[in-house]
């Protein structure tokens, strides 16, 4: 699932739009994965607004990732030179 960025809006409204669009489609992305110029938005964006909802942790492959709470729920973000600028990428993992 793809949630394209709308022009002149900041990347948090994207990573919110698209959890709360996924949670009221009944499912909860367990992972996100954003270009690293976005990634870095986002964690200069929680650290400077968000410090009780924000973490930097690293996955159990090594890979940093970022976890936030967002509309309710915890999302890890991950950064990733192969996900395009102005949009975030939904992973839902495996099912239960």
């Amino acid at each position: 699932m793809r949630f394209q960025v709308q022009p002149g809006a900041a990347i948090t409204e994207c990573l919110v739009d698209g959890v709360v669009a996924s949670v009221s489609a009944g499912r909860l992305p367990r992972d996100v994965f954003a270009n690293p110029r976005d990634w870095e938005d986002i964690v200069k964006i929680y650290t400077a607004h968000h410090r009780p909802t924000f973490e930097v942790q690293r996955s159990e492959e090594g890979f940093p990732f970022i976890s936030v709470a967002v509309a309710g729920h915890f999302v890890r973000i991950f950064s990733d030179a192969h996900c395009p600028n102005g949009g975030l990428q939904f992973y839902f993992g495996e099912a239960g």
